[in-house]
């Protein structure tokens, strides 16, 4: 295994752990006993997201395509425009909620930079 496969391996492998993390934090928002429609679809969203960054990250191993990296981009940066205009929904934005949308950037930036590493380490025109 040369230093580029392993570094793939690597990121694949944070990419599956930050997809755990959106699964696991939109459960816990979403089965709360009195929480708003409004965090409860906000978790339901953080599933989803979690849910297709593993998939398409899983597609990417098996069936790589370039089209898998553009998917990848664009639910990246849905998501991330989504807890933005979370945070953002009283207009006051806190140095906590700065730090969790840099947080959730960073994580997002890992899930695209993992589908893109691994769709140029697999794909053969």
């Amino acid at each position: 295994m040369n230093m580029k496969s392993a570094l793939i391996f690597f990121i694949s492998l944070l990419s599956l752990a930050s997809s755990t993390i959106f699964v696991w934090v939109g459960y816990a928002i979403s089965v709360g006993i009195d929480v708003p429609a409004l965090a409860r679809t906000f978790g339901i969203v953080a599933i989803s997201y979690g849910a297709i960054s593993f998939g398409l990250l899983v597609l990417a191993w098996v069936r790589a395509k370039p089209a898998l990296q553009i998917i990848s981009k664009y639910s990246s940066l849905a998501f991330l425009v989504t807890v933005i205009a979370g945070s953002v929904d009283l207009g006051i934005v806190s140095g906590l909620e700065w730090l969790s949308i840099i947080f959730t950037a960073i994580l997002l930036l890992v899930n695209w930079l993992a589908v893109k590493q691994v769709v140029e380490f697999r794909y053969v025109a």
